[in-house]
């Protein structure tokens, strides 16, 4: 694929991703999804390596948990490569599969099975969801940032993402909660 086709895989993506999800808001700030969906897609655009496939993932790594969209229409839109980045971020257990502990349990393990490519859409992601939650929601949610630090300790992608989400979180526990986290 030449680089205009590689710059059609992403504005294709971006417009796949917010046509399915026009009507959604982003709970963490109230404001259309796309807003959360191109933040992502900027920061792992921004990382030293990204290709085109990160990119376009990025774009879509919400459509199947959210919508009525399968691993196969990715697929078939976007090619195998894509879609399998967008397999690895996609959480396998809902809520309804037992409660929030186990659910985040079992979502953590498949992340942390997922390649370097799709860990680092997937620090991207909650680099911008932890910000969203500093913003928004200063005093947070614990349970959500006790799950933000286990992810950060279960998966690696790319060091400066992986860097700048564990000091959001860091802050936050220093900040609400007068705790010092250990990197283990």
């Amino acid at each position: 694929m030449d680089s205009a086709g590689k710059i059609d895989l992403i504005a294709e993506a971006k417009e796949f991703a917010v046509s399915h999800q026009r009507n959604r808001l982003w709970s963490y700030t109230g404001e259309p999804i796309s807003v959360h969906l191109e933040a992502v897609a900027r920061l792992v655009g921004s990382v030293p390596g990204a290709t085109p496939e990160m990119v376009a993932a990025a774009w879509l790594h919400d459509v199947v948990d959210d919508q009525e969209v399968h691993l196969g229409q990715i697929r078939e839109a976007f090619g195998d490569q894509v879609a399998g980045l967008v397999g690895e971020l996609t959480d396998p257990a809902s809520l309804e599969e037992g409660d929030r502990h186990r659910h985040a349990e079992i979502n953590r393990l498949h992340a942390a099975m997922a390649s370097r490519e799709a860990q680092t859409v997937k620090l991207a992601d909650l680099v911008d969801s932890v910000r969203a939650m500093l913003e928004y929601h200063p005093n947070g949610s614990t349970t959500y940032m006790d799950e933000a630090r286990e992810l950060l300790l279960a998966i690696k992608g790319d060091p400066g993402l992986w860097e700048l989400a564990w000091g959001q979180v860091t802050t936050f526990f220093s900040r609400y909660h007068g705790r010092v986290l250990s990197r283990s």
